[in-house]
């Protein structure tokens, strides 16, 4: 989004936008909130959650920095890193910022593995080159007396949790070894600090008509990742999907886990979209870990006006030899101003 070469800080737009009723106003914060209207001030989010949470001194953030560079974390349903990539834009602008202050540089955190299993994905990761061992798909974490079941359970979804719900409990479920498109072997799914996840959504998704709820095959995968999570007990679990699945992931992971929780709307950080995703960070109970900063204190603090058009939005990705789309937008401009009188 921006480029790596550059050691000057992306400003983004401070014009002067009230805000009289502010969606998270609880929270003392400056009367004037920092705004969006263009692509490059949407990335330059880095820079915004280094300046609200540390301020102007980056020397103030040193103990949590050190805890950074000593992080490590694995991604499951990774896709191509996109938790991964928001990791290493922070710890970039926290360096720019370093430099300028004539400080030296902090690492980023280190993933130990990856789990996804488009093809895509793997090829796309492979192309970091950081040693992260790649899995594919997560079910083949489960014992093989599970695998041999799971084409009767993908054509039998109504019985899927009642199967496996019990022996993912009973910690029987999956192994930690599986193959490793890294390192063309058998490798352990190593145990990292931090989880980061995001299951699959399309049985609970607003988009899916039918949202058949827990009575879908792709509930096998959850159980999987849930699984492997009691398993390899990481210190924090931070998940990401749509509205709904914190029951199904407390039924799996509730005795063993705390919850913080949730939902989070891309508009709300100046996005010209609306993408409501429910976040839940879960806290190993027997680590005893105090939350400093709950998930609502964090979207207060980060909150920024959308000032640009989603019409501006959507060009930005089209093609400028897509002849279609003026005649799209007009289309789109029209249902949406029909649903509206109606």
């Amino acid at each position: 989004p921006r480029s790596p070469h550059s050691q000057q800080l992306v400003s983004f737009n401070t014009n002067a936008t009230d805000c009289a009723n502010p969606p998270l106003a609880s929270v003392a914060r400056p009367s004037r909130i920092p705004s969006v209207s263009t692509l490059e001030d949407a990335f330059a989010w880095p820079e915004f959650l280094c300046s609200a949470e540390f301020g102007d001194d980056i020397s103030r953030a040193d103990r949590f920095l050190d805890i950074w560079s000593s992080l490590t974390y694995n991604e499951l349903f990774a896709g191509i890193s996109g938790h991964g990539l928001g990791l290493h834009e922070i710890t970039r602008e926290a360096n720019l910022r370093r430099l300028a202050c004539a400080l030296d540089p902090i690492t980023p955190p280190t993933c130990t593995a990856r789990v996804d299993n488009s093809e895509f994905s793997i090829a796309e990761m492979s192309l970091l080159n950081d040693n992260a061992c790649q899995f594919a798909n997560i079910n083949t974490f489960f014992v093989p007396e599970i695998q041999k079941h799971l084409p009767f359970l993908e054509s039998h979804p109504n019985k899927i949790c009642d199967s496996l719900i019990p022996i993912a409990l009973s910690g029987k479920a999956v192994c930690d070894t599986a193959w490793c498109h890294t390192h063309n072997n058998h490798c352990t799914f190593i145990p990292a600090k931090l989880s980061i996840a995001s299951t699959v959504c399309t049985a609970e998704s607003t988009m899916n008509c039918s949202r058949p709820g827990r009575a879908d095959a792709s509930s096998i995968s959850t159980i999987a990742f849930c699984a492997l999570m009691r398993l390899t007990r990481p210190r924090c679990i931070l998940h990401e999907c749509v509205k709904g699945r914190k029951g199904f992931i407390m039924e799996l992971l509730g005795d063993i886990y705390s919850c913080n929780d949730s939902e989070i709307d891309v508009h709300n950080f100046g996005w010209p979209v609306h993408k409501h995703r429910e976040w839940l960070c879960l806290f190993d109970k027997s680590e005893a870990v105090t939350i400093s900063m709950p998930f609502r204190d964090f979207l207060r603090s980060q909150y920024r006006v959308c000032t640009w058009s989603w019409q501006s939005f959507m060009r930005t990705h089209l093609s400028p030899d897509d002849m279609d789309w003026d005649a799209d937008s007009e289309f789109a401009v029209n249902a949406l101003n029909d649903g509206l009188q109606s």
